[in-house]
């Protein structure tokens, strides 16, 4: 009888006591990613009505100061005040209407009714929530991709996490602040990008952490580039948690480019949201507006939404326009044009 070699016989001895004491990764049951993306996506569907408010600050003085209020209650009502620098930009959708204005202080409460800034007024089926102008920054989009927070109006919380496509994908068991979390990567094919994120199935099925690495084309080769997110969590809610701060670092070959903090406050979650908030009323937009019923110039319309029944408007086709009273929205009368240009002479200086 042939004797095993005295390396062979430690290596056996040393999986066998790791069978018994269960420590061996064969034991470890496989994840299901499929099911764990599922209950990943499903858990931030769970979030139908609130008030959020998101502020950013990054290390580029090129990104200027840049904060969203956000309220929402079901699919279709929405608002969002967005603030870049001295800019406010405010967007109403309704399940009728989608309404636009904005502008630096000044812009709609000047004394000169003529020279107060339009407000733009579309069919809500002809507003493109993803496009200019409004881009609404859903904040239940935080921490679904490893993208800037200005990129987050073109995503969904199912656009990368359970998306058809990928190769390579695999998941593995880890720990996140004492609690059992699971790895989970990929590879994008058509971009040749490499995706891992970290998800904690204990806290919502929240994900923590994003990394995500490839090249893009470089004059004379290709330039390596990485994007990290880690971010905290906040109990929103009885047992509801959510991201409160992220961090997104970028690299480019291996040298930091930017650090970037957001910081999302959940004013109210899943509870109902004041109807007025939706109306020009609920925006505090001062009364004595004109409403042109078209998009802004330098904006695309694109087809009506499915099962809409208006169809798209032409190019900067203006079907109307109307009259923000204080109250109301109605039709533009001879006397509010009679009275916009007695304002208008009101406000010019008196020559001497």
């Amino acid at each position: 009888m042939r004797s095993r070699p005295a390396g062979l016989t430690i290596v056996l001895a040393a999986a066998l006591s790791l069978s018994l004491i269960g420590g061996g990764a064969a034991n470890e049951p496989a994840i299901d990613v499929g099911k764990l993306e599922a209950r990943i996506v499903e858990a931030r569907r769970q979030v139908t009505s609130g008030e959020f408010r998101l502020t950013v600050k990054s290390d580029d003085p090129r990104a200027g100061r840049l904060s969203y209020h956000i309220w929402f209650d079901g699919p279709a009502n929405l608002r969002q005040d967005r603030q870049f620098d001295e800019e406010l930009q405010v967007c109403i959708f309704t399940e009728k209407t989608a309404i636009y204005y904005g502008g630096r202080p000044g812009a709609y409460d000047n004394p000169n009714l003529l020279k107060r800034f339009a407000v733009w007024m579309v069919p809500a089926a002809e507003a493109h929530r993803d496009a200019l102008p409004f881009l609404i920054c859903d904040p239940r989009v935080a921490m679904m991709v490893p993208l800037d927070v200005r990129l987050w109006p073109r995503y969904r919380p199912d656009s990368l996490v359970g998306a058809a496509g990928r190769a390579n994908l695999s998941a593995r068991a880890s720990m996140w602040n004492g609690l059992a979390s699971d790895i989970v990567s990929y590879d994008d094919p058509r971009t040749g990008n490499t995706y891992e994120y970290e998800v904690v199935p204990d806290r919502s099925c929240n994900i923590v952490r994003w990394r995500m690495a490839g090249t893009y084309p470089g004059r004379r080769a290709p330039i390596p580039f990485e994007s990290t997110l880690d971010c905290d969590l906040v109990e929103a809610k009885d047992g509801l948690w959510l991201p409160h701060h992220i961090r997104r670092i970028a690299k480019r070959n291996g040298a930091a480019k930017l650090d970037e903090m957001t910081t999302i406050e959940p004013l109210g979650v899943n509870a109902p949201v004041d109807p007025d908030c939706f109306t020009l009323a609920g925006s505090r937009l001062p009364a004595k507006q004109l409403i042109i019923q078209s998009l802004p110039p330098g904006t695309e319309p694109r087809p009506a939404a499915a099962g809409a029944t208006t169809a798209p408007s032409a190019k900067h086709a203006i079907r109307g326009i109307l009259w923000w009273d204080g109250k109301e929205i109605r039709p533009l009368t001879p006397a509010d044009e009679a009275e916009r240009v007695e304002r208008q002479s009101a406000s010019q200086p008196r020559a001497e």
